[in-house]
């Protein structure tokens, strides 16, 4: 910076107990990239000695994934160099990580000074959410649209374990039936399946799943075909523990489309054998996937849940 031996800069110290290998690393605050030009970025290293490893800078993007924008290894000389590389407009909201690696040797000190972000480059601001929002690396979401098995945080934190998991775990049916368990007292099972229902009219639209939107993904629907009306199909989860705090919310969606369809209920079962529908639909829905939410209180005791499905009078049910 000034050329002299009053300034400050960063270094990795490469003397024991340091061993080839080792890593040091610094991040910088968020950026935007910008519209168009992409985002410049200049920076000065000295990297001199026998022992040098390697010095490598990476964009962090918000959903986690990095990329590797510029790197130097081995020995450089007994001079300050400078660098500056391009951040692409695709970028969007980035970090800068700087990955300092130690060499074979003590004589490997790297050193980093005056890192500066050029024209294009401004710094990222996080949106401030209202009490009905739920904060995004980028952007703010409405609460209702968190643990609903679609991801709208680009880094996927709506839909995490850490945010979900203060009450019944999610489920897409992409690996299959998970903790649902298919019950052997009711007149069928739920099926497995994706790219649509094999009756016409009834399913799904095109096949699409609802968790990612196209046909590749799975659901599970109930087979009207050759089955007689007010047959039943239920799955039931594991035992759950009294919802705390102001309680929780069951939200799922169904896809109820067909001329002569059927109910759908959600219900819960209680360690006494009883039991309470808190949700049910009967009767066309259109085409489309709905999502429904259910909001199960404090007072809710220790239960297990009954999702059931119940056949209409025809095979579009």
């Amino acid at each position: 910076t000034y050329g002299n031996t009053s300034g400050h800069y960063m270094f990795i110290e490469a003397s024991a107990p340091r061993r080839p290998g080792d890593t040091a690393v610094l991040t910088t605050g968020q950026y935007q990239a910008p519209k168009a030009g992409g985002c410049a970025v200049t920076f000065w290293y000295h990297m001199y000695g026998s022992g040098i490893g390697s010095l490598a800078v990476s964009t962090m993007m918000a959903t986690g994934v990095s990329k590797q924008v510029w790197i130097k290894s081995g020995n450089q000389g007994n001079s300050w160099k400078n660098a500056t590389f391009t951040v692409p407009v695709a970028t969007g909201i980035f970090k800068l990580v700087f990955n300092a690696t130690r060499g074979s040797g003590f004589a490997g000190d790297i050193s980093l000074d005056d890192i500066m972000f050029g024209k294009g480059c401004s710094c990222f601001v996080a949106p401030t959410c209202k009490g009905n929002q739920f904060h995004c690396p980028s952007t703010c979401i409405n609460v209702t649209n968190v643990c609903d098995l679609r991801q709208d945080c680009s880094d996927g934190s709506d839909e995490s374990n850490a945010t979900c998991n203060y009450c019944p775990s999610g489920i897409n049916f992409e690996k299959g039936l998970d903790w649902l368990t298919q019950m052997k007292n009711d007149s069928y099972d739920w099926t497995l399946d994706r790219a649509g229902t094999p009756s016409g009219g009834t399913g799904p639209p095109a096949g699409v799943d609802h968790t990612y939107g196209d046909r590749l993904g799975y659901y599970v629907f109930t087979e009207a075909s050759g089955r007689a009306t007010g047959s039943t199909y239920v799955l039931r989860s594991p035992w759950f523990d009294k919802p705390k705090g102001l309680g929780c919310q069951l939200r799922f969606a169904y896809s109820m489309n067909g001329a002569s369809m059927g109910t759908l209920q959600a219900n819960l079962i209680f360690q006494n054998l009883t039991n309470k529908t808190m949700w049910s639909k009967t009767g066309n829905q259109g085409q489309g996937w709905k999502f429904a939410v259910v909001n199960l209180p404090q007072a809710t005791p220790s239960f297990r849940l009954e999702m059931k499905g119940i056949r209409g009078s025809s095979f579009t049910s």
